[in-house]
């Protein structure tokens, strides 16, 4: 009885880090995804800045489009 027991303990602990892989996989994917994101974005307002530096002050609408 004990032996059952104690093998069932050990599935549900199997199942709980499995899960627990999976979701650190996710969360990982997720990170890296938003790295890529990040990195984009920074590129991104490089070019603006460097497309605005020297016009002086940028209406609004400039900045929006």
């Amino acid at each position: 009885m004990r032996c059952l027991k104690l093998e069932e303990k050990l599935n549900r602990t199997e199942h709980q880090r499995d899960d627990a892989v999976e979701q650190l996989r996710r969360t990982w994917d997720e990170n890296r995804q938003l790295w890529r994101q990040n990195a984009d974005l920074r590129e991104r307002l490089a070019r603006l800045e460097e497309r605005f530096i020297g016009k002086g002050p940028v209406e609004l609408s400039e900045r929006a489009g």
